[in-house]
């Protein structure tokens, strides 16, 4: 049995490692079209994410929105957090100062933007170098293909709520 940190790995592949909660914004502009960014120093681009301290869901994605992107907590108005968990595991465990994880556990969360320009010069992290807007159904063909088959289900719960129609 090997350690990570404090924890044990082992058994089923990490053993009693958690899955590090994580938020994924779905940002749509009043085109109706969606945010996707560039990370840092890749060619991957995908929807802007990040962990879920001890806040809500939609907390946790105005949080990351300033964070990842600048954008101002009152240029978005939260619209629904879907019903669709993606829970995936990391090729090794990951550390993120709080503790290890063996993996995420992702929510999503759909916000409309409305301001008028984004500057990732306001982002107070730098994990994306570029962003730009396009067609909900591109989001699965765009990103990341690790990626795609979660942002294939959440497509599916956008059309099948007619969420779009509330943007």
């Amino acid at each position: 049995m090997a350690k990570v940190g404090k924890r044990r790995v082992g058994g089923n592949k990490y053993g009693t490692l958690k899955y590090r909660p994580n938020v994924c914004l779905l940002i749509f502009n009043k085109e109706k079209k969606i945010l996707i960014g560039k990370r840092a120093n890749s060619n991957i681009w995908q929807l802007p994410q990040g962990g879920v301290e001890s806040n809500t869901l939609i907390e946790a994605g105005l949080r990351e929105a300033f964070e990842e992107l600048g954008i101002a907590p009152s240029e978005l108005i939260p619209v629904e957090v879907l019903d669709h968990v993606n829970t995936y595991t990391f090729k090794t465990p990951k550390d993120y100062g709080d503790d290890v994880y063996q993996g995420q556990s992702q929510r999503f969360v759909v916000f409309k933007f409305m301001g008028h320009k984004i500057d990732l010069t306001k982002a107070t992290s730098k994990e994306l170098e570029d962003i730009k807007w396009i067609e909900l159904p591109q989001i699965a063909k765009e990103c990341d293909p690790l990626r795609q088959r979660a942002y294939r289900k959440v497509i599916d719960e956008i059309q099948r709520k007619g969420i779009l129609s509330r943007i």
